[in-house]
């Protein structure tokens, strides 16, 4: 049914065919109808757009759709509108992976092509999803397996232990030596120091025996040094100087049995 513009157009196009005699059907207001809305070289573009027709990135369904509006357009299939040709301008404008499923099947009923494309799609789409999860899990396998293992920081205390010959190991923070801990204060003597406390015990804290003191203790002191030897002194008189000496002695004796 005719609206506005439309209707008010074909009561005067109407009225202008019956004073010429003609018959009015439906091929006679379509033939009208075109010459006024679709002028031959709209009807010529979309024939070319149909016969260009291709699947491309749409859906089973957009494609079927925009081929059904351009194909009324088509010369070829309003001089000969069989289902065959029409089946096969459809499948021939159809995706690769879509086509190569389809053709074997030999299908020339319109809409029996177009129901099974829609389950070929389907299955498609399915296939690619598994492909692209599959390809996304082999490749975070690989990057896992090509990472280095993540060291652990050493806590205990260090076993001095040297690296093998022939690696070049670049020392990391986690081979550095632990931090020493660090001393609490004593409630006893307010010092910072290991062990039991020894304050008041009178024991010397070096080597923890009693007598002494830290600072005198023999185990830490150096051995004293040896007194210096002294040199022999001779005493020698002359014969002069003898008889000169009041407190001498006159005598004789004998050395090495001579007298």
């Amino acid at each position: 049914m005719l609206k506005a513009d439309a209707e008010f157009w074909w009561d005067g196009a109407r009225r202008l065919l019956e004073d010429a005699g003609k018959d009015i059907s439906w091929v006679t207001f379509k033939e009208a109808f075109y010459k006024k809305y679709f002028p031959l070289s709209v009807r010529e573009s979309k024939e070319m757009e149909f016969l260009q027709l291709r699947q491309d990135r749409m859906s089973i369904a957009e494609y079927t759709e925009k081929f059904e509006r351009l194909c009324k357009f088509s010369a070829m299939y309003k001089a000969n509108p069989d289902e065959k040709w029409k089946c096969m301008k459809y499948q021939g404008g159809l995706r690769a992976e879509v086509l190569t499923a389809i053709a074997p099947l030999e299908i020339r009923e319109f809409s029996s092509l177009v129901s099974k494309c829609q389950v070929i799609e389907e299955c498609t789409k399915k296939l690619a999803s598994e492909r692209s999860e599959a390809f996304k899990k082999r490749q975070l396998n690989q990057e896992s397996s090509q990472q280095p293992p993540q060291k652990k920081a050493f806590l205990g205390k260090p076993t001095g232990r040297q690296p093998q010959q022939g690696t070049d190991r670049q020392e990391t923070p986690t081979d550095a030596s632990p931090k020493t801990t660090e001393l609490k204060e004593c409630a006893t003597c307010g010092k910072q120091h290991r062990g039991r406390c020894l304050a008041g015990q009178n024991v010397c804290f070096r080597c923890f025996q009693p007598g002494h003191i830290a600072r005198e203790c023999p185990a830490v002191l150096p051995p004293p040094a040896n007194p210096p030897q002294r040199q022999g002194r001779v005493f020698a008189l002359s014969s002069q100087e003898v008889h000169e000496s009041e407190d001498r002695i006159e005598g004789k004796y004998t050395v090495n049995r001579i007298l």
